[in-house]
């Protein structure tokens, strides 16, 4: 009926979208009630191990964002539209 334009969201449909939005935030709301936190997976088990791991992400992905900026920038100055080659990126920024 949604197909033909009778009724915009029947009431079914929109039903079925809150069981399963229900479903998926449960485990969240159960670990909120035992340990006070939406427990995560993988990546660290106290919010220290998390915001550590959130800043090195955050520092890798804005320098390899500068860094090809900056090779675009010298690409764009180059008499004739030569290309440069591609250089070492630098070193790690890894502690």
């Amino acid at each position: 009926m949604k197909q033909r334009g009778v009724v915009e969201d029947p009431e079914r449909f929109k039903l079925v979208r809150w069981v399963k939005s229900l479903n998926i935030v449960r485990p969240w709301l159960r670990g909120i009630e035992k340990a006070g936190e939406v427990p995560q997976q993988g990546i660290g088990k106290t919010w220290l191990e998390r915001s550590m791991f959130f800043a090195t992400q955050t520092r890798q992905t804005v320098r390899n964002a500068v860094m090809d900026a900056w090779t675009k920038l010298l690409q764009s100055r180059q008499p004739g539209g030569q290309e440069i080659p591609p250089k070492d990126r630098g070193p790690e920024m890894s502690r």
